[in-house]
């Protein structure tokens, strides 16, 4: 096998891994966008979404550009996004109170970039000082409990998106109403059939073909129960149609007057 036939099936191997690893990153920041943006912040669900891609777009960049690690890729983490959403639902809830989602949107969004920001600073002198071993003195305990935290915020988290309820014993009743069944059963057994075959192999292909089977099937039971897309984001199994002009609205220095400082503080 001479080099030019090696060459062309590595650039073949490589281009079809980046496709996969996009396809995964743009279903994940949607799904995680989704569990931040809930509730009072639906209405801005597609800027939430812009943001969480135009984000990792940045982070992308700047891994290829500067990066030392070959091979070493960027996606939205699920356990800082559950905590984004206690965080966006605690500022919601103050600031709808006085009619004001457009302020919350944007002090969401100003929480978002401080916790980054706070992140990477965390990081970087973590690596310029050598203080990685210091993980070794956080006891199991701690770490089983947020583990096990974040998982409870995850799933109550998916239960609102799916249902718009919050998970709580009041309201555990109404899931099992034939109208609430219908909205979250299904994304259930999908979670266990996705822990079932990730736990039993770990191809590259799996993901991507989780997603593609899911829609499938999906679309494939909306017409042959005769439902409609419109009927079916009426029933909330769909996102709500996004507005025209992309998803991305840069921030401007006029949207800090409209950050909730005050609010945002007693939620970090």
């Amino acid at each position: 096998m001479n080099k030019e036939s090696i060459d062309t099936r590595q650039t073949i191997s490589s281009i079809t891994a980046g496709l996969v690893v996009g396809l995964i990153f743009v279903v994940v920041s949607i799904s995680l966008s989704t569990l931040v943006f809930s509730g009072e912040l639906r209405e801005y669900l597609s800027r939430g979404i812009g943001l969480f891609l135009f984000s990792g777009l940045i982070l992308s960049v700047v891994l290829v550009s500067f990066g030392k690690f070959h091979g070493v890729t960027i996606a939205p983490q699920d356990g800082p996004a559950a905590l984004l959403a206690v965080a966006a639902g605690g500022i919601s809830g103050a600031l709808v109170e006085s009619q004001n989602t457009e302020a919350a949107f944007y002090t969401v969004a100003a929480g978002i970039i401080l916790c980054s920001l706070f992140t990477g600073a965390a990081f970087f002198l973590i690596g310029q000082f050598n203080l990685g071993n210091m993980v070794r003195y956080i006891p199991y305990p701690v770490v089983g409990g947020f583990l096990a935290g974040t998982g409870w915020l995850l799933t109550s988290g998916a239960i609102e998106v799916m249902t718009g309820q919050s998970l709580g014993m009041e309201t555990l009743s109404l899931l099992f109403q034939s109208g609430m069944l219908i909205r979250w059963l299904p994304g259930a057994i999908f979670a266990i059939i996705v822990l079932f075959i990730v736990r039993r192999s770990n191809h590259f292909l799996i993901w991507p073909g989780i997603v593609a089977s899911a829609l499938l099937i999906f679309y494939t039971s909306l017409y042959l129960t005769g439902t409609s897309i419109e009927q079916a984001r009426s029933d909330g199994l769909l996102l709500q149609p996004f507005p025209s002009g992309g998803l991305w609205t840069p921030f401007t220095f006029s949207n800090i007057y409209q950050v909730d400082w005050n609010v945002l503080a007693s939620q970090l």
